[in-house]
């Protein structure tokens, strides 16, 4: 493949084609075609350049690529075809994560696991031509999240930098510094925190009090850049953004 990638690097295999998922050049991810037959750098297609968001996770199927993104914390599914063209959005719900199965670009259909801070797993069976949703299993719990409010907060670390929060509480709570608050925060190891279902913090909103889940730098929400704004000489921006 040439020159070596010094950055986090993965590739899937199909026909004689490598889809090579890098954040070479690219601290928020892109992925190429390669042609097995021509493996030589200037031979490569950038087929999904870099965005916005961060690139998670990918998989074959159904003759697409289906991609998942880390969007200010929280998960974004879209398809795309083998050039990277006709892209299709999955509707999942805001303020969740997503999980892809495993599959194969010969698949019809692959499942998506998605959970929330008020919904406890559910399995998808998703369409990737369509982008279409249809529930297959969940996880039932005796909790009930419509009573629930989550919300996306951003402040200001020590030195400027703006952070996500979210914030989960009762409907109608008010957030005035007199109610018990739970706060929960990691930054290292490129290891995001995306919002999940526990059943203490199910507990502890339903016995009415606030549960705060800051993104600290050192985690991947937002790509290589704000892993290494957390790390080694940059450590103490973690706990002060604590």
């Amino acid at each position: 493949l040439g020159p070596a990638l010094d950055a986090l690097t993965e590739a899937k295999a199909r026909d004689g084609e490598l889809y090579l998922k890098t954040r070479w050049n690219a601290p928020k991810g892109l992925i190429f075609r390669v042609d097995c037959t021509k493996l030589q750098r200037h031979f490569w297609k950038l087929i999904v350049p870099e965005g916005r968001d961060a690139l998670e996770n990918y998989t074959l199927a159904g003759g697409r690529l289906v991609l998942s993104y880390i969007r200010d914390a929280w998960s974004v599914v879209r398809t795309v075809d083998r050039d990277g063209a006709s892209v299709t959005e999955v509707g999942l719900k805001p303020y969740g994560s997503a999980g892809l199965g495993a599959s194969d670009w010969g698949e019809k259909d692959l499942y998506v696991s998605y959970v929330s801070f008020t919904t406890p797993t559910e399995f998808h069976r998703l369409d990737p031509k369509t982008g279409k949703l249809t529930e297959w299993a969940r996880e039932t719990v005796p909790f009930d999240g419509s009573g629930v409010e989550v919300k996306q907060v951003w402040y200001r670390s020590k030195d400027g930098t703006r952070v996500p929060m979210f914030v989960a509480a009762k409907k109608g709570l008010a957030l005035d510094g007199k109610t018990p608050a739970l706060i929960y925060g990691y930054g290292g190891f490129s290891v995001s925190v995306q919002p999940a279902f526990s059943a203490t913090w199910a507990a502890w909103i339903e016995n009415g009090g606030v549960l705060a889940v800051a993104n600290l730098r050192g985690g991947s929400e937002f790509g290589e850049a704000w892993h290494k704004a957390g790390m080694l000489e940059n450590k103490q921006n973690v706990f002060n953004d604590f």
